[in-house]
């Protein structure tokens, strides 16, 4: 009996029927009380609090794992423990709760690896992987993605293999290794075919146009983005939707086709008249209004876009890659603008700007942003002729780049430190104390790392 319940729970969480399985979870839980079972009433408590995860009522979840760990660990029930702490791990950090996430999932993985449970023990690898991933680590990410990349591959569990060969190469991708990436995403597309679940085949069409539009192959990029959008359409979770858009309208911007620029937005104001209370989407709307504004070559609307993007920095909740994405495009317009004016309130704006992302930045752990906003404090520090300060921000800028793999990110740091240490010493031995003439024209683009660091593909988490 509590084997069917088991499987008709799982067959309703799998197909994101959250609810009904929640139903089914609770009606197997009061028979195993009935037959004061521990390890059914563990078992159920714990697929009740994935459930819950992956419904994002974070409190409730952590509620259930809770209780199934009391009763695993009084019982001697080790593998159900093992099972429970590697989900209370990774809910812990992505809800940004760090604390003894590795004590955790060390000794859920020293319970799997004694019990011989190499699922348990791919399962915890890859959410070493990803936590990694979350806080930086890019060589330990690595390591552990591969571990659960060779475990998937000796079980012949090609869905799994696909999301651990995503997480691999959006590691590569994310350190600026893109031959390597590329390797890994082609070993994707030759087993995504096989895939049973609908919508992961449709977000690896959706992976595979944002990847072609990174390299700029428009024409087959838009094949495959229009083709998962539609497909999205028959679910109701936006997030997937999102990216698929982005880069459509960022392709119609590479194209200058002011038609497909307007159609893009036209179909997000119809997703928020039939969801007229997303707040995400309605931010997402202003935010992509603003990034077709920014780059019409109309003055008027160049304008618009600068308002846009200074009413939504007043904001007080908003995705956090909605956030890096409105300050980064903010700050570029404002450059541009003191390129022409010089006005010391613009500078002082671009100031506050590139503060409030190395904040967020820090806060989530994301290094490629990091260490690009301070790349710009450094620019912003010579401009303000704050000099003293300058070569110690260039080298931490380096330095954490660097130690984090993240090697394309750390060259450009490097070259920039080299030109503007060049400058400094030219205007030394010219005994020019004002450097502001030389450098108002200076040029500061984001690099596509830090504009798109939550680039799907790292994301793409089969996992809460």
């Amino acid at each position: 009996m509590t084997k069917y319940y088991s499987r008709v729970g799982n067959f309703l969480q799998k197909s994101y029927k959250y609810d009904e399985a929640l139903v089914v979870y609770q009606t197997s839980l009061e028979f195993s009380k009935s037959i004061n079972d521990p390890l059914i009433m563990a078992e159920n408590l714990t697929e009740m609090g994935y459930t819950y995860g992956l419904m994002k009522s974070f409190e409730k979840a952590f509620e259930f794992f809770n209780r199934s760990l009391k009763i695993s660990k009084l019982h001697g029930k080790k593998m159900i423990t093992a099972w429970t702490l590697a989900h209370k791990s990774q809910l812990g950090y992505q809800n940004d709760s760090f604390d003894d996430v590795i004590n955790d999932l060390s000794k859920a993985l020293e319970i799997c690896t004694a019990l011989g449970n190499i699922h348990c023990e791919d399962y915890i690898y890859n959410i070493m992987g990803n936590y990694y991933l979350k806080i930086g680590e890019f060589k330990e990410a690595l390591k552990y993605q591969i571990k659960s990349y060779k475990m998937r591959k000796k079980r012949q569990n090609k869905l799994e293999m696909a999301y651990a060969l995503c997480s691999i190469a959006g590691i590569y991708s994310h350190c600026g290794d893109i031959k390597k990436a590329n390797h890994y995403i082609e070993k994707i597309f030759l087993i995504q075919e096989d895939f049973s679940d609908n919508l992961t085949n449709i977000l690896f069409k959706s992976i595979k146009g944002e990847i072609l539009a990174e390299q700029g192959k428009i024409k087959e990029a838009s094949y495959y983005l229009e083709k998962a959008l539609k497909k999205l359409e028959d679910f109701t979770d936006l997030n997937q939707r999102y990216w698929s858009i982005h880069f459509l309208i960022w392709i119609a911007i590479i194209k200058v086709d002011k038609k497909k620029q307007n159609q893009m937005l036209k179909y997000i104001q119809n997703l928020i008249d039939f969801y007229p209370n997303n707040q995400n989407l309605m931010l997402f709307f202003k935010l992509e209004r603003g990034i077709v504004f920014k780059y019409s070559r109309d003055t008027y609307k160049e304008l618009l876009a600068k308002q846009i993007f200074s009413e939504l920095t007043t904001q007080k909740k908003m995705k956090t890659w909605i956030f890096i994405e409105l300050i980064v495009h903010y700050i570029e317009i404002l450059i541009r603008e003191f390129k022409y004016t010089h006005k010391d309130e613009i500078l002082e704006n671009i100031e506050d700007l590139s503060s409030r992302l190395l904040a967020i930045a820090e806060k989530q752990k994301l290094v490629a942003v990091i260490s690009e906003a301070l790349l710009l404090k450094a620019i912003l520090a010579i401009e303000k002729n704050e000099i003293s300060s300058v070569r110690s921000i260039f080298t931490k800028a380096q330095k954490i780049a660097h130690e984090k793999g993240l090697d394309l990110l750390a060259q450009k740091i490097s070259d920039e430190h080299d030109n503007y240490i060049d400058l400094l010493d030219n205007s030394a031995r010219s005994h020019n104390v004002s450097l502001g003439s030389k450098i108002t024209n200076f040029r500061f683009v984001f690099s596509k790392i830090t504009r798109n660091f939550q680039f799907q593909i790292i994301l793409l988490i089969p996992y809460f």
